[in-house]
């Protein structure tokens, strides 16, 4: 079935599901709602960080040993593109569906009794997306805003500029910090720093804020269910997403051929592991 591994948390178990390198949950919009909603109430666990992966970093983590251990260590690693969905539902989790970080924002952001940090994007992009947070909610539960320092990725572990950006959100304490730069930036983030952090829970939601705001235009749903939301993003910005959009693609079709082959071979396996029925050869024995 690609059960790897299970982590009981809020009260109930979340389990992973090894799709290539890494292991996500067996989740959709629904229970992983009820899974972030259950951690805010239990502030006791630590170190707690979601991952919302797609085919890209799927496609970077399977050559990526760190970032595979960051995503399968992981509070909750949810799928957030639509050829891990795809592989789950080929493994028998049916279940499954993407979980998008404009959801969770879109949910939580309604609830008064949750606090909130926004920490990501540049300066433009943090300033349109606090307007804009404003004008939709009457009284959001905004303990901040903060653009961090633009970093490459292998200076992001225990860099001294973030560590004082954390040190100065702990003290506000925020029931959900939102990180909002690209992965995988943003896990190296969350899992260097989230211990920092005892009573937050850090949530990588990538460019989830140019999107709330207003100031990117996210794709249409049809577009996501048919899992052109590559193409989309391509179409609409070829010289910035075709490096990332073109590996995504280069890994993903052969991938999930691959586990199609994979998954038709086990089916054919099992059925001829499958002992015949003898018990109406044994009647039809004893009618004689």
């Amino acid at each position: 079935m690609g059960l790897s591994g299970e982590r009981m948390i809020s009260g109930f178990v979340m389990e992973r599901i090894q799709i290539g390198a890494i292991q996500i949950n067996n989740v959709n919009l629904s229970s992983a709602l009820e899974f972030v909603s259950g951690l805010v109430e239990n502030k006791k666990s630590k170190n707690n960080y979601i991952c919302l992966p797609d085919g890209y970093v799927l496609a970077l983590a399977n050559k990526d040993q760190k970032l595979q251990s960051i995503l399968n260590k992981s509070t909750g690693t949810f799928p957030d593109g639509k050829i891990l969905e795809k592989v789950a539902r080929l493994k028998g989790f049916d279940s499954v569906s993407t979980v998008s970080g404009y959801n969770l924002l879109e949910h939580f952001i309604e609830k008064p009794n949750i606090s909130h940090y926004f920490y990501g994007g540049s300066e433009e992009s943090i300033e349109a997306l606090a307007s804009e947070i404003k004008r939709k909610h009457k009284n959001p539960n905004v303990l901040g805003y903060k653009s961090p320092p633009f970093l490459n990725l292998d200076e992001i572990d225990n860099n001294q500029l973030i560590r004082k950006d954390i040190e100065d959100i702990k003290t506000l304490s925020p029931d959900i910090m939102w990180v909002g730069i690209s992965s995988p930036k943003q896990d190296y983030l969350m899992a260097n720093f989230a211990h920092f952090l005892p009573n937050t829970l850090l949530i990588g939601v990538g460019a989830v804020f140019d999107y709330y705001s207003g100031r990117v235009k996210k794709s249409p749903d049809w577009v996501k269910k048919m899992g052109l939301r590559w193409l989309y993003r391509f179409v609409r910005e070829p010289k910035r997403m075709y490096k990332k959009e073109f590996r995504t693609i280069g890994f993903g079709i052969p991938f999930y051929l691959s586990q199609i082959i994979q998954n038709r071979k086990s089916t054919n396996s099992n059925k001829n592991n499958i002992a015949p029925d003898k018990s109406n050869d044994q009647n039809k024995a004893k009618l004689k």
